[in-house]
């Protein structure tokens, strides 16, 4: 018997919102995960400075070299594996009963795509105590400019504004 859970229904609807309106720093949930055959994903989370971008994974119980990242132009994408299968027999060779399996085995990936373009060259990937860090610089064309407004002494023809007396000459003259 399959439970039904309101939370994912909520949790279904933001995702279909946040896909439809394409917000920033959100992945769906359900179209950029593949979760492995036990339906098992990587908690993330995602912020951004002016000059990078920092994920952080939790990835408890696996062993850095199982994972993968990559990045491509805006998007980010972790993959691997979580080895060790279920046991069929104990350390004496005796054969083992299973009464409850929930620890997650097989492969998973993630796919984060981010609102701009990723300097490839300068992304850091650092793994500790089961939670990948993932440095991700803004390429320089991505980054916001301040642009310096300059104070002309003279007016723009386009919106010059006439004074009063001004008005009335160009009315009298007509």
């Amino acid at each position: 018997m399959i439970r039904h859970s309101p939370l994912y229904d909520v949790l279904s609807v933001l995702d279909s919102f946040n896909q439809a309106t394409r917000l920033p720093m959100q992945s769906n949930r359900s179209s950029q995960s593949s979760n492995g055959e036990n339906g098992w994903g990587m908690l993330i989370d995602c912020y951004a400075t002016n000059d990078q971008a920092v994920v952080l994974a939790a990835l408890p119980g696996i062993h850095p070299d199982d994972t993968n990242v990559s990045v491509d132009q805006d998007t980010l994408t972790i993959t691997g594996v979580v080895t060790g299968g279920r046991k069929q027999q104990d350390e004496q060779g005796d054969p083992v009963t299973w009464y409850l399996s929930e620890i997650p085995r097989g492969s998973f990936e993630r796919r984060i795509t981010l609102p701009f373009q990723i300097d490839e060259e300068h992304v850091e990937a650092q793994f500790s105590n089961g939670m990948l860090r993932i440095v991700l610089p803004k390429l320089e064309a991505s980054k916001p400019r301040k642009v310096s407004v300059q104070v002309m002494e003279s007016r723009f023809p386009e919106i010059a504004v006439e004074s009063g007396e001004e008005k009335e000459k160009s009315k009298s003259n007509k």
